[in-house]
């Protein structure tokens, strides 16, 4: 079936049976995909939790209550083709914390913990950019020997030569001029610092399809950091809010020195006991 059909015939679909029409779930799908709310490459008309939160999203931010009924309707059908595009806030919203809780089937109180220990701040900087940290020793090892050679301020096997703030881009920026998709992918990227050759398990199909995300909201920063954490198979950990197994895996072995783990569970027992967060 297609959405047109639908329109057309007036055909209500319950929702638990929307998993088997996989021509409908790739049109969807991929409606979501153009309007930025699902990632394209993950266009396979297989009905999962990410497709789930996408349409829950949607139906959010248009003011539809199909997650409700458990129906798809004409009038979600008709919506879903019209909208030309969903207004963007910039920074964090209560839609996207509860995106990246049902996407790991977690409480919205553990995605808050997880930003406020994790996320340094805002994931942009004064002037809209994203925040940036350009990592010299990764773009070393994805750019030929001559660049470390007339650079070793951008191309070094050592880690250093941070600037901080605004001045990252400047870094960036002439590494770009250098060998452009190797400097992007040698860049940790917004609220969850999500490094650019990542871009593939963060949920992109290039690195730049990935930095165009990041130059659009802190929600694509959260999307970001929960499909990073989905891939280390750390979701788990925060289901049973082992927070040491999850500061571990995230935080690596030397954890305990920064207190992660004791931060995570502050910060979750902050949020758990304010019934909005729950």
């Amino acid at each position: 079936m297609k959405l047109e059909q639908i329109i057309n015939q007036d055909t209500v679909i319950d929702l638990n049976t929307l998993k088997y029409d996989k021509d409908l779930l790739k049109q969807i799908q991929t409606r979501l995909s153009e309007l930025g709310l699902y990632p394209k490459s993950r266009i396979d008309g297989l009905f999962g939790r990410e497709t789930e939160a996408a349409i829950s999203q949607f139906c959010q931010a248009v003011k539809l209550d199909n997650m409700q009924t458990g129906k798809i309707d004409k009038t979600f059908a008709q919506t879903l083709l019209s909208t030309q595009e969903i207004p963007e806030n910039k920074f964090l919203t209560n839609r996207d914390y509860a995106f990246a809780a049902n996407l790991l089937y977690v409480e919205v109180a553990v995605i808050r913990a997880v930003v406020e220990v994790e996320a340094a701040g805002s994931g942009f900087l004064p002037d809209g950019r994203p925040k940036i940290l350009f990592e010299r020793h990764w773009f070393y090892k994805l750019t030929p020997l001559p660049v470390s050679q007339t650079r070793p301020d951008l191309s070094n096997p050592k880690p250093g030569g941070y600037l901080g703030g605004i001045r990252e881009w400047n870094r960036l920026n002439e590494a770009i001029n250098l060998d452009r998709i190797p400097a992007l992918k040698s860049a940790s990227w917004g609220l969850g610092q999500v490094m650019g050759f990542n871009y593939k398990v963060a949920g992109y199909s290039d690195v730049e399809e990935f930095v165009n995300a990041m130059h659009i909201s802190e929600g694509k920063h959260l999307q970001a950091m929960m499909n990073f954490i989905k891939s280390k198979n750390l979701d788990k950990a925060l289901r049973s809010r082992d927070w040491a197994a999850f500061a571990r895996g995230y935080n690596g072995p030397s954890f305990a020195r920064n207190q992660y783990d004791k931060k995570l569970a502050a910060a979750y027992a902050k949020y758990a006991a304010i019934p909005q967060s729950a």
